[in-house]
């Protein structure tokens, strides 16, 4: 769709996690209000099952991103333009970011129940 050296990329590992933060904790609060888990079965519930297995697919679509984007930086020659090479590192970067925060915000599922 974009290219990796498209200015978009600087800003959209940062939307997908945040597209993330707001669905995970919507889908929590569904769950919960339409089928609750019994509370003893602790974390280990459907909800946090299926908000682990989906942090896990955004976590990975960030990380191949980032792994695309820092890729396409060397690829450039120098006498290519410079900004191509610039925006496709720091997009990586930005991307590895976005995928470090997407775990981070899906790791509570794992020890906490959803509908505490």
């Amino acid at each position: 769709m974009f290219s990796i050296s498209h200015p978009i990329q600087l800003v959209m590992g940062l939307i997908i996690w945040s597209g993330w933060f707001v669905v995970l904790y919507g889908l929590q609060g569904i769950g919960c209000n339409v089928a609750p888990p019994a509370a003893e079965l602790g974390p280990w519930t459907w909800i946090n099952a299926l908000l682990l297995g989906l942090g896990a697919c955004v976590t990975l679509l960030l990380l191949i991103a980032a792994y695309r984007c820092w890729k396409a930086g060397p690829d450039t020659s120098a006498t290519e333009d410079s900004h191509r090479k610039f925006i496709a590192r720091i997009s990586g970067g930005i991307y590895l970011l976005s995928a470090v925060a997407a775990a981070a915000v899906t790791l509570p599922v794992v020890i906490y129940p959803p509908c505490v």
